[in-house]
């Protein structure tokens, strides 16, 4: 019995030890021992919500627009046109001018006209037209009813269909009001039309309108009335 006694009492020391063994630790704030909880969530969520972020206003269009140069005004066409025979000419007080031409085929390339004299005379008209390789020469005179009176060519025109030539030369006075020497007068002129392809077949020469003189080609001819 004392034995029985003995070994209950041993056990019953040793029960108490490991009680003291698994007391050991930090006291919780009651005063007692605690324990941390052995479960901690440790569990992460795996499903986050993930946010793309917003497209950036600052993205670049992918097309390019460049607006292109204008065209340069001093762009020369591409097509050539050749325009219709076209006079230039200057006229002077004393009655002197001078035209050119750009032809197309045979025609007059070049005129001139000048007054050489005036003075008072016996109201005249005469020309002479003479041939001159590929020149056309006029020698004449031409009457004004005073000594305010000049002369100029008032029109030449060449027909290529027929290879004729015609040219009116008029008297006129320059100044109305002008006061001039009441007497006729006889006016000297001269005109030489210059042609490209050969002098015209036949040539006819008028005062104010009235034909004074014709000639044709490889001749020589005068006229008065």
């Amino acid at each position: 019995m004392r034995r029985r006694a003995l070994l209950r009492a041993a056990a019953l020391a040793g029960a108490a030890g490991m009680a003291g063994c698994t007391t050991d630790g930090p006291m919780d704030g009651n005063g007692g021992g605690g324990s941390s909880p052995t479960d901690s969530p440790t569990d992460t969520p795996t499903d986050a919500p993930t946010h793309s972020p917003p497209e950036s206003a600052t993205d670049t269009p992918t097309d390019d627009h460049t607006a292109s140069p204008p065209e340069s005004a001093t762009d020369a066409p591409t097509d050539d046109h050749t325009a219709s025979p076209t006079d230039s000419g200057e006229h002077t007080d004393e009655g002197t001018a001078t035209r050119t031409r750009t032809p197309q085929g045979n025609g007059i390339v070049s005129e001139e006209f000048e007054v050489t004299n005036q003075s008072c005379g016996t109201g005249k008209n005469a020309v002479d037209i003479t041939f001159d390789g590929q020149a056309v020469a006029l020698d004449g005179i031409i009457d004004g009813s005073d000594a305010c009176y000049t002369a100029e060519q008032e029109s030449v025109d060449y027909d290529p269909a027929t290879d004729r030539m015609r040219v009116n030369v008029r008297a006129y006075r320059p100044d109305e009001d002008a006061m001039c020497a009441d007497c006729v007068v006889d006016i000297e002129y001269e005109a030489r039309y210059v042609f490209e392809g050969g002098t015209p077949e036949e040539v006819t020469v008028a005062h104010d309108g009235r034909d004074v003189a014709s000639a044709r080609q490889g001749s020589s001819s005068s006229g008065t009335y």
